[in-house]
């Protein structure tokens, strides 16, 4: 199974926030800010995410626990939830 991992370039709104998230999960490299990408920054990360087993292995791990969640019955518990329809 591939653990998917990722490179993040954050521009806009949220995307910083994410991408730190990701960093803090171990399934990706510091991300890059986007003023700062060059062919250097992108190919270290690059290296990073291609080479580091534990971020593989962490990343499939996250993977697993995606696919195993009901995410729309998750949402819809929570919509609810917060509309105060549930206890």
């Amino acid at each position: 199974m591939r653990g998917y991992r990722s490179v993040t370039v954050p521009f806009f709104a949220d995307q910083p926030v994410w991408g730190e998230k990701l960093t803090r999960l171990g399934v990706s490299p510091t991300p890059i800010p986007y003023k700062k990408v060059s062919e250097d920054t992108l190919a270290e990360a690059i290296k990073i995410v291609l080479g580091d087993e534990k971020m593989r292995s962490l990343a499939q791990e996250l993977g697993q626990k995606i696919r195993d969640e009901d995410g729309v019955a998750n949402a819809v518990e929570a919509f609810h939830r917060h509309l105060g329809l549930v206890g």
